[in-house]
């Protein structure tokens, strides 16, 4: 009799977006804005670059800076995990909090990087 019976509702956990609150992407625009020149600002700096493409952490770790003169756009040139075919990713050079003031003088050093 028991054979026979339904199954009982399998407990699952609830599940949830995988985005980041803006309030974390401000965060990030913040110290990457920050007039004082340290790693954590060039580490955040990369991040949000990395948060605004909206590409898989994956990719954006084997991303560099496209060779594209406008200081307006951010180009992205890496390839996608799953497929292996190279991709170039376009965003404007703002966030949340406005324009990147920092992009140009951030730029600079990483291009002809093979990373971000």
């Amino acid at each position: 009799a028991e054979a026979a019976a339904p199954p009982g509702r399998k407990l699952r956990r609830e599940r949830r977006s995988g985005s980041l609150p803006i309030k974390v992407y401000c965060h990030f625009e913040e110290l990457a804005a920050s007039p004082v020149d340290t790693p954590a600002r060039f580490f955040a700096r990369s991040i949000v670059l990395g948060l605004f493409s909206s590409l898989r952490m994956v990719d954006i770790l084997r991303a560099c800076i496209g060779p594209l003169e406008d200081l307006q756009c951010v180009m992205l040139v890496t390839s996608f995990s799953k497929d292996g075919a190279p991709i170039d990713v376009y965003l404007p050079a703002e966030g949340f909090l406005g324009a990147w003031a920092w992009w140009p003088e951030h730029r600079a050093p990483l291009l002809g990087r093979p990373y971000l």
